[in-house]
């Protein structure tokens, strides 16, 4: 097993592929690196504040965002292509970033208290991806669950934004089953949308007046 326990930053590529069912717990720091998830067997768990800033991770059974908030990828810089069976979100953060694909072979689920973020700029043709092969519950396998979907809005690029509204297409593709209880944004200055097809969900930022916003404090 490997734990990236807060004190650093792993600086070479993760191999669990040995044959046997193996962890890795994110509990805090930084992965930078390619991974090997030894063909669907091993588990990436993630837990704290944890971030995977670059590289490949192939071949794993199941990632689990747990806790605080893991983040995949380094807005505008760096990008993660995540492989995995089974992709949770259990009352943590994911966030993905605007260069990276979460690649979900079957399903994927927001549980209770969780939340899906998406790190965005003011280009809308670039943008993360969640990619599911099988069902997307956003709402939990029931479509009960309390889940948000939250616009991480790059400050230096909305802060010059020359336009209203932006749509960010297919930001989830697969089979949607049900949809997120609350859709936000990191900004007072922008609200969020998503809209769902039955196999996808795009996500649309739309510019609040100033007035609004003051009378809104």
């Amino acid at each position: 097993n490997s734990l990236a326990d807060g004190t650093g930053t792993v600086e070479t590529a993760l191999s669990l592929n040995n044959g046997q069912v193996d962890t890795f717990n994110g509990n805090g720091g930084v992965l930078d690196g390619d991974s090997d998830g030894g063909e669907g067997l091993d588990i990436f768990n993630v837990g704290g504040v944890f971030q995977y800033l670059r590289g490949t991770a192939d071949d794993f059974g199941e990632l689990n965002v747990n806790s605080g908030v893991g983040t995949f990828g380094a807005g505008g810089e760096f990008g993660v292509t995540f492989q995995t069976l089974a992709f949770d979100i259990n009352g943590g953060t994911a966030v993905v970033g605007d260069l990276s694909v979460i690649e979900v072979a079957n399903d994927f689920t927001v549980h209770d208290g969780g939340t899906l973020g998406f790190f965005l700029t003011t280009d809308d043709s670039t943008h993360g991806l969640v990619q599911v092969g099988g069902d997307a519950f956003l709402a939990g396998p029931l479509g009960t669950d309390s889940t948000t979907l939250l616009a991480l809005l790059d400050p230096s690029t909305f802060a010059s934004a020359t336009t209203n509204t932006y749509v960010y297409d297919d930001i989830i593709t697969g089979t949607i089953n049900n949809t997120f209880t609350e859709v936000t944004t990191s900004s007072l200055f922008w609200t969020a949308d998503a809209t769902y097809g039955a196999g996808d969900g795009d996500l649309e930022i739309n510019r609040v007046d100033f007035g609004d916003v003051l009378n809104a404090l």
